[in-house]
Protein backbone atom coordinates (compact mmCIF):
# COMPACT_ATOMS: atom_id res chain seq x y z
CA UNK A 1 0.00 0.00 0.00
CA UNK A 2 1.22 3.50 -0.75
CA UNK A 3 2.31 5.77 2.03
CA UNK A 4 -0.59 8.09 2.76
CA UNK A 5 0.20 11.57 4.02
CA UNK A 6 -2.58 14.17 3.86
CA UNK A 7 -3.17 17.38 5.79
CA UNK A 8 -6.25 19.56 5.87
CA UNK A 9 -6.79 22.77 7.82
CA UNK A 10 -10.27 24.13 8.50
CA UNK A 11 -11.19 27.44 10.08
CA UNK A 12 -13.56 27.08 13.03
CA UNK A 13 -16.50 29.45 13.17
CA UNK A 14 -17.10 30.49 16.78
CA UNK A 15 -20.52 29.89 18.39
CA UNK A 16 -23.16 32.60 18.09
CA UNK A 17 -22.73 33.81 21.67
CA UNK A 18 -19.10 34.82 21.06
CA UNK A 19 -19.79 38.04 19.10
CA UNK A 20 -21.79 39.67 21.95
CA UNK A 21 -19.19 38.37 24.42
CA UNK A 22 -16.38 40.06 22.47
CA UNK A 23 -18.30 43.34 22.23
CA UNK A 24 -19.13 43.18 25.94
CA UNK A 25 -15.49 42.60 26.89
CA UNK A 26 -14.36 45.55 24.76
CA UNK A 27 -17.00 47.80 26.37
CA UNK A 28 -16.01 46.64 29.87
CA UNK A 29 -12.34 47.22 29.07
CA UNK A 30 -13.04 50.79 27.95
CA UNK A 31 -15.38 51.52 30.88
CA UNK A 32 -12.86 50.14 33.36
CA UNK A 33 -10.50 52.97 32.37
CA UNK A 34 -12.64 55.19 34.64
CA UNK A 35 -11.14 53.36 37.64
CA UNK A 36 -7.54 54.29 36.83
CA UNK A 37 -7.54 57.24 39.22
CA UNK A 38 -8.66 55.17 42.22
CA UNK A 39 -5.85 53.54 44.25
CA UNK A 40 -5.20 50.07 42.84
CA UNK A 41 -7.67 50.96 40.08
CA UNK A 42 -5.15 50.14 37.38
CA UNK A 43 -5.59 46.41 38.03
CA UNK A 44 -9.19 46.37 36.78
CA UNK A 45 -8.53 47.70 33.23
CA UNK A 46 -5.42 45.55 32.91
CA UNK A 47 -7.41 42.48 33.94
CA UNK A 48 -10.21 43.23 31.47
CA UNK A 49 -7.74 43.85 28.63
CA UNK A 50 -5.94 40.56 29.35
CA UNK A 51 -9.27 38.68 29.49
CA UNK A 52 -10.37 40.31 26.21
CA UNK A 53 -7.14 39.31 24.46
CA UNK A 54 -7.45 35.74 25.74
CA UNK A 55 -11.06 35.47 24.52
CA UNK A 56 -10.13 36.81 21.08
CA UNK A 57 -7.24 34.36 20.82
CA UNK A 58 -9.22 31.35 22.03
CA UNK A 59 -12.01 31.81 19.48
CA UNK A 60 -9.58 32.38 16.58
CA UNK A 61 -9.00 28.68 15.96
CA UNK A 62 -8.40 26.12 13.25
CA UNK A 63 -8.36 22.34 13.20
CA UNK A 64 -5.70 20.43 11.33
CA UNK A 65 -6.47 16.89 10.21
CA UNK A 66 -3.36 14.83 9.42
CA UNK A 67 -3.70 11.37 7.93
CA UNK A 68 -0.41 9.52 8.10
CA UNK A 69 -0.46 5.82 7.26
CA UNK A 70 -3.39 4.51 9.34
CA UNK A 71 -3.56 7.24 11.97
CA UNK A 72 -5.70 10.34 11.88
CA UNK A 73 -4.31 13.12 14.04
CA UNK A 74 -6.42 16.15 14.96
CA UNK A 75 -4.71 19.31 16.24
CA UNK A 76 -6.30 22.58 17.35
CA UNK A 77 -4.33 25.66 16.28
CA UNK A 78 -5.21 28.76 18.28
CA UNK A 79 -4.35 32.22 16.92
CA UNK A 80 -2.12 30.63 14.28
CA UNK A 81 0.57 30.22 16.91
CA UNK A 82 -0.34 27.62 19.53
CA UNK A 83 -0.94 23.98 18.66
CA UNK A 84 -2.68 21.47 20.90
CA UNK A 85 -3.05 17.78 20.08
CA UNK A 86 -6.73 16.85 20.30
CA UNK A 87 -6.34 13.19 19.53
CA UNK A 88 -4.75 10.41 17.52
CA UNK A 89 -7.22 7.91 16.08
CA UNK A 90 -6.26 4.50 14.73
CA UNK A 91 -8.22 4.04 11.50
CA UNK A 92 -7.21 0.41 11.08
CA UNK A 93 -9.72 -0.27 13.88
CA UNK A 94 -12.34 2.14 12.52
CA UNK A 95 -15.85 0.95 13.29
CA UNK A 96 -17.79 3.21 10.91
CA UNK A 97 -17.58 6.51 9.04
CA UNK A 98 -20.73 8.07 7.61
CA UNK A 99 -22.29 11.44 6.96
CA UNK A 100 -23.99 13.05 9.95
CA UNK A 101 -27.62 11.96 10.16
CA UNK A 102 -27.08 8.87 8.01
CA UNK A 103 -29.11 5.71 8.66
CA UNK A 104 -25.83 3.82 9.06
CA UNK A 105 -25.20 5.67 12.34
CA UNK A 106 -28.42 4.68 14.11
CA UNK A 107 -26.70 1.76 15.86
CA UNK A 108 -23.92 3.99 17.20
CA UNK A 109 -26.34 6.65 18.46
CA UNK A 110 -27.78 4.18 20.95
CA UNK A 111 -24.39 3.41 22.44
CA UNK A 112 -22.82 5.75 24.96
CA UNK A 113 -19.64 7.11 23.35
CA UNK A 114 -17.71 10.24 24.17
CA UNK A 115 -18.29 12.69 21.32
CA UNK A 116 -15.65 15.12 20.10
CA UNK A 117 -16.66 17.86 17.66
CA UNK A 118 -13.71 18.86 15.48
CA UNK A 119 -15.82 20.46 12.76
CA UNK A 120 -16.00 24.02 11.47
CA UNK A 121 -19.43 24.60 13.09
CA UNK A 122 -20.90 25.72 9.76
CA UNK A 123 -23.30 23.11 8.38
CA UNK A 124 -23.81 19.97 10.44
CA UNK A 125 -25.31 18.12 7.45
CA UNK A 126 -21.96 18.27 5.61
CA UNK A 127 -19.98 16.77 8.47
CA UNK A 128 -18.93 13.16 8.88
CA UNK A 129 -18.98 11.01 12.00
CA UNK A 130 -16.21 8.51 12.71
CA UNK A 131 -16.38 5.90 15.43
CA UNK A 132 -12.84 4.82 16.26
CA UNK A 133 -10.69 3.85 19.25
CA UNK A 134 -8.78 6.46 21.20
CA UNK A 135 -6.96 5.74 24.47
CA UNK A 136 -8.50 2.26 24.87
CA UNK A 137 -12.10 3.43 24.41
CA UNK A 138 -14.36 3.99 21.44
CA UNK A 139 -15.18 7.62 20.65
CA UNK A 140 -17.42 9.43 18.20
CA UNK A 141 -15.58 12.11 16.20
CA UNK A 142 -17.32 14.79 14.13
CA UNK A 143 -15.16 16.10 11.26
CA UNK A 144 -15.35 18.24 8.11
CA UNK A 145 -13.14 16.21 5.75
CA UNK A 146 -12.50 17.30 2.18
CA UNK A 147 -12.81 14.89 -0.75
CA UNK A 148 -9.15 13.82 -0.67
CA UNK A 149 -9.28 12.94 3.01
CA UNK A 150 -12.57 11.04 2.61
CA UNK A 151 -11.24 9.03 -0.33
CA UNK A 152 -8.04 8.09 1.48
CA UNK A 153 -9.90 7.01 4.60
CA UNK A 154 -12.12 4.93 2.30
CA UNK A 155 -8.98 3.29 0.84
CA UNK A 156 -7.94 2.27 4.36
CA UNK A 157 -11.29 0.72 5.32
CA UNK A 158 -13.65 0.51 2.32
CA UNK A 159 -16.23 -1.70 4.05
CA UNK A 160 -16.58 0.69 7.00
CA UNK A 161 -16.67 4.04 5.18
CA UNK A 162 -19.97 5.25 3.72
CA UNK A 163 -19.42 8.17 1.39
Amino acid sequence: MDNISIEQIIKVNPPKYVAPLKVGMIVLSVLSLLFIFIPFGLFLPVGFVIATVLIFRYYNAEYEYSLLEKELTVDRITSKSRRKRCGVFNLSRLEIMAQYGSDKLTDTEKRNFKTYNYSANVDITKTYVLVAPCNKEMVRIILDPDERLKENIWKLAPSKVNL
